[in-house]
């Protein structure tokens, strides 16, 4: 709305400016063919001729003033005067010349004279009024565009360090989300990593444990088969099996034994080692199955709390961007409005300036002049006054009647 208004007034202002400029050219030359005409009807009545052939169509009772030498003296005095304080005052010229001719002719008495004169006073008074006025307000209306100009640059530069700050922002803005994206995106694939790690894990305690309870097993029926021979009460006969049995049905029936030993056999001492060695080894398979056990469930609790805090982590982070990207959005809006803001101030700054120079073409002649041209009126009256007294002062006699 400001841009629309300022941008409004200095139209209105450039347009007012092109038609009074119209207006006092066209003044002036009115002025100027005013004065052509006045001055060569002022000539053409004051010609020797004129006065030669008014003085032959006059009636014979016309009174004609004739003046003594003293008051021919007052006259060349005041005309002197007259013409040396209006000098060459173009804009009064029809006045001094008015004033002049009536010095002149003398007619109308000197009464029309003073009245010529106190005319010329007031208008001079008034024109002294006016270029007061304009010149306050020459000097007012300078110093307040002046100050709104330097103001609003002043709200440019704000508005402009407003703008690298808010884009600084921004950028950290988007830097900060870029790292949590890829914060997540390495997050997945520890989490994947992870994973197939205790996939892995688990897979090679599933194969271990398989392959020692295998073992295990084997020690046991290794035992046993050495406890049927060593210590047959400790021996555990294997259940049967009907596939077996059923090829023991068919077998066919052994020959006869061959010669061998005679006598009874002693059974080895070294049995008990053995079987006390494969208890042992038993045992410590048994201890390794109990630890893999233990490492597999540490291993396993630890991987849970991994992904509990991994998905933690995921849903803050994610929560965190969302967020970052609400105020990336906010910050880039009020950025907008920060750039609209300064091209409105550069808009008004253009239409003060240009204020500024229009009041410069307007104001400047009388700003630079105005003393001297108070100066050059304030004698300029001064003088028609000194006129009016030396009038007052003049002695004019009225003689006979022609």
């Amino acid at each position: 709305m400001a841009v629309e208004e300022d941008t409004k007034f200095k139209a209105n202002l450039k347009t007012n400016c092109a038609t009074k400029q119209k207006e006092w050219d066209e003044r002036q030359k009115t002025r100027a063919d005013e004065i052509t005409a006045i001055s060569e009807t002022i000539e053409m009545l004051n010609s020797d001729d004129a006065l030669e052939l008014f003085k032959k169509t006059l009636p014979a009772s016309a009174s004609l003033i004739q003046t003594s030498a003293t008051t021919r003296s007052q006259m060349r005095r005041v005309r002197s005067i007259v013409e040396q304080a209006m000098g060459t005052d173009k804009a009064h010229s029809v006045n001094r010349r008015l004033i002049l001719a009536a010095l002149k002719s003398g007619t109308g008495g000197f009464e029309k004279v003073n009245t010529m004169i106190d005319g010329m006073n007031e208008v001079l008074e008034g024109e002294q009024v006016d270029d007061d006025k304009l010149d306050a307000w020459c000097l007012a209306e300078l110093d307040k565009a002046k100050e709104e100009a330097k103001a609003t640059e002043e709200d440019i530069g704000d508005l402009s360090a407003s703008i690298d700050s808010q884009r600084d922002s921004i950028e950290t803005t988007t830097n900060e989300i870029a790292a949590l994206k890829q914060g997540l995106e390495e997050l997945d694939k520890s989490v994947a990593e992870a994973t197939e790690t205790r996939k892995e894990e688990h897979a090679d305690y599933l194969d271990e444990t398989a392959s020692n309870s295998a073992a295990l097993e084997l020690l046991g029926m290794a035992k046993n088969r050495l406890n049927k021979f060593y210590n047959p009460t400790l021996y555990k006969a294997p259940e049967p099996v009907a596939e077996e049995e059923f090829f023991a049905q068919r077998r066919a029936a052994p020959g006869p034994p061959p010669e061998t030993f005679s006598g009874e056999y002693k059974k080895s001492e070294s049995s008990a080692g053995i079987i006390n060695m494969i208890d042992q080894m038993g045992k410590d398979m048994e201890d390794e199955m109990a630890e893999a056990k233990r490492d597999e469930e540490e291993a396993q609790k630890d991987y849970e709390e991994t992904m509990n805090d991994a998905a933690t982590k995921r849903s803050d982070d994610s929560k965190l961007m969302v967020t970052k990207e609400g105020e990336k959005a906010e910050k880039t809006t009020h950025l907008e409005e920060l750039k609209e803001g300064k091209r409105t101030k550069k808009g008004q700054l253009e239409v003060l300036e240009d204020k500024i120079d229009n009041l410069h073409k307007t104001c400047d002649f009388l700003i630079a002049q105005y003393a001297t041209i108070k100066e050059a009126r304030t004698k300029e009256e001064e003088g028609l006054k000194t006129a009016k007294s030396v009038l007052a002062g003049a002695d004019f006699k009225f003689l006979q009647k022609l």
